[in-house]
């Protein structure tokens, strides 16, 4: 589908013909989303400028949306949906034959580990909605070729089409950086505690950078190891959940380099190159474990630094462009035009508005449903709250055995 419309594209362009979207009908979308977190601001915003005047966005968290939402038609796009509430409502798609778009931007099948999350996505009625949610999809939206594949491999019959991640340039427009001590090099990192086995194996990296070089300080937002906490010339600045503040904060702290340290964890590879993007549209030099999603977007020496995930390789890339003021300045720049011409959200939405209007003409997404009976609606709630209470009982049962099994380990000792 993604290739027919970007076919139409090129031949409208070469004949004079106007843009996709241009003579289209508007496209009314229902984006549908579990939480209101940066990736679906990020998602929102894009898929605006893609519509422009052409179309609407509305938003609904999961636990709102009802057939009622679609009485008057919509283009459904679900991001991240894999809670199994949302089986009651794929189900009335399918037999409904509602069409509906499916984005995703991690690989949540090769979560591992204790973590919450990483349980959570390996409870089987996750699996099951999310599945549900990917093969019921006329597409599903990727971010990663990589992810894009493993999806196919998985799913043979998905249709996957990949999309670049935007950055919104219009973010930052007005934003000035805050003052510096002379000769200060500021470095930065942004992200969550789900990132803190990221840095366990390099973590003396940067304690030798900040022993060994006074001018060094560096700033982290959302998480910070530990072991840095209260540390001289180390800044934490706690989580800011609306992105546009974040990425508006985020410009004004001065970085001059911008550190995306990455384990070998297999869920790794999935992820989207979201901190290079940053980086560059912010004009910082990176420093980016050498694996994927930066492998392919990185060019060593050009558009930043790669190296292996090490204690040394650390501490020499980072010392390299704390001592060459020259270096940062031009990884900057280049990563910059990297980022401009090929992840702005502008130039990403054009890619959006081909998807979207091909999407919504095809399937006629502005054909109304009819409006649903009470007793449908009343059911679909029904049957989400036993989904919820069914997955809760999974849940307190997988505790229950873990704390047995400590308790059993620690009376055989």
């Amino acid at each position: 589908m993604a290739d027919d419309a970007a076919k139409s594209h090129h031949e409208a362009s070469k004949s004079g013909q106007t843009e996709p979207g241009s003579e289209s009908l508007p496209v009314d979308v229902k984006l549908i989303i579990e939480g209101d977190i940066p990736t679906n601001h990020i998602v929102e915003r894009v898929i605006r400028e893609a519509l422009g005047s052409k179309g609407t966005v509305e938003k609904y968290l999961l636990p709102y949306f009802t057939p009622d939402v679609l009485q008057n038609g919509g283009a459904v796009i679900l991001s991240r949906v894999g809670d199994p509430t949302a089986i009651p409502m794929l189900t009335w798609m399918a037999t409904r034959r509602v069409p509906y778009l499916y984005y995703i931007d991690d690989n949540f099948w090769e979560l591992v580990g204790n973590t919450r999350l990483a349980q959570y996505y390996q409870y089987p009625r996750v699996r099951k909605a999310l599945a549900q949610a990917v093969q019921g999809a006329k597409a599903v939206i990727v971010n990663s070729v990589l992810l894009g594949d493993y999806i196919r491999k998985r799913f043979p019959r998905a249709n996957v089409v990949h999309l670049n991640a935007p950055f919104d340039f219009s973010l930052i427009e007005r934003v000035a950086p805050h003052d510096k001590a002379p000769g200060e090099v500021r470095i930065g990192f942004a992200g969550n505690v789900s990132r803190a086995a990221d840095f366990v194996e390099i973590l003396p990296a940067f304690d030798r950078l900040l022993t060994e070089f006074s001018q060094v300080s560096m700033v982290f937002f959302g998480y910070c190891p530990p072991e840095l906490i209260g540390r001289e010339r180390v800044t934490y600045v706690p989580t800011v959940h609306d992105y546009a503040e974040f990425i508006a904060l985020k410009a004004s702290s001065g970085l001059d380099i911008g550190i995306a340290p990455m384990t070998g964890s297999v869920s790794n590879l999935y992820k989207t190159n979201n901190k290079y993007r940053e980086y560059g549209a912010l004009k910082i030099a990176g420093v980016y474990t050498n694996t994927s999603p930066y492998r392919e977007s990185v060019v060593d020496g050009n558009t930043g630094l790669l190296v292996e995930h090490g204690v040394d390789a650390w501490y020499g890339a980072l010392k390299r462009l704390v001592v060459d003021a020259k270096l940062r300045g031009e990884i900057a720049d280049a990563a910059y035009q990297d980022v401009r011409e090929n992840y702005a959200q502008n130039v990403v939405a054009r890619q959006w508005a081909d998807l979207l209007f091909d999407f919504a003409a095809r399937y006629s997404t502005s054909t109304p449903v009819g409006k649903p009976s009470r007793a449908l609606i009343t059911s679909i709630r029904a049957r989400r709250v036993l989904n919820l209470t069914l997955l809760r009982a999974q849940m307190a049962r997988k505790r229950l055995h873990a704390i047995v099994a400590r308790r059993s380990r620690a009376h055989s000792e």
